[in-house]
């Protein structure tokens, strides 16, 4: 059989194929799956804050005795975060013990200086790299471009200094030059890249008057 054995951050992977977050990789079962098949590396679902914070905003405004105290809200927030960050770890954990595969954490981080606190916590459980999923709304007109690239660098210069771990940096297409950001990203200390194609878009449901999720698959034309 032909050694297909790669290289990737430093780290040695039996085969050049990596798994991507997605639904394939959020539990033990299905990951264990993708490496029976024969992946060399497998990226777990990505833990997204936004949706942790949504999450608790809904049962705070489902009222009654306890919700609708700025304080207790708070206490659900925080409650609602810690179990979802712990719940990753233990998935972590569980994987680094079952395969014996590279296991890279996935984190969308939403508030300032919650990117390095999370990563170092997954590099506790035994990550070996961890991927932030960046984006910076560019929707501001007092910002300019480098001010929004400045936030991507220091963002990543953050992460490095808390923990020890290989971190890659995941950005959309939308730069004006997309060679200069990766070299400004390299030089924060990003170990790697990796360009995602699109991001979720929102679409119209003309029959019900809603907003929903776009297609998520792509088309021929986005090559």
């Amino acid at each position: 059989m032909a050694d297909i054995r790669s290289t990737m951050l430093g780290m040695t992977l039996r085969s050049p194929v990596v798994a991507g977050c997605s639904g394939k990789t959020d539990s033990v079962e299905r990951i264990a799956e993708l490496v029976e098949a024969g992946v060399g590396a497998v990226v777990l679902k990505s833990l997204y804050e936004e949706q942790i914070l949504a999450a608790a905003a809904r049962e705070a405004g489902k009222g009654g005795v306890v919700y609708g105290h700025d304080d207790l809200d708070g206490f659900v927030q925080f409650y609602e975060k810690k179990h979802s960050i712990a719940e990753y770890a233990r998935l972590i954990k569980s994987c680094k013990s079952s395969f014996p595969v590279p296991i890279i954490a996935s984190v969308n981080a939403a508030t300032s200086g919650e990117w390095a606190r999370i990563a170092s916590e997954f590099a506790e459980a035994g990550a070996d790299a961890v991927q932030l999923n960046l984006f910076v709304s560019p929707f501001d007109e007092s910002r300019d471009s480098a001010v929004i690239e400045a936030e991507y660098c220091s963002t990543i210069r953050a992460v490095k200094a808390a923990t020890p771990i290989p971190v890659i940096a995941k950005i959309g297409p939308y730069f004006t030059s997309l060679p200069r950001i990766v070299m400004a990203l390299e030089d924060a200390g990003a170990d790697g890249i990796v360009l995602f194609n699109r991001y979720y878009s929102p679409d119209i449901d003309t029959e019900k008057l809603s907003v929903r999720s776009a297609d998520i698959f792509s088309q021929p034309g986005e090559y």
